[in-house]
């Protein structure tokens, strides 16, 4: 079970980034920062819960 959370992680991170260098290239930096923020805690959150 911990190898379809570890890969369902990454790509939900890589998501996150892509769509956080959007963000910053639009010009909409606090909406880059928040959502940058929002992957960063639910990747922590992940591996606080579920990985442990």
């Amino acid at each position: 079970m911990r190898i379809p959370i570890w890969i369902f992680l990454i790509i939900i991170t890589l998501y996150s980034i892509g769509f956080t260098v959007t963000l910053w290239r639009d010009k909409k930096k606090l909406g880059s920062i928040a959502v940058f923020s929002l992957a960063a805690a639910t990747v922590v959150s992940a591996l606080i819960g579920v990985l442990k």
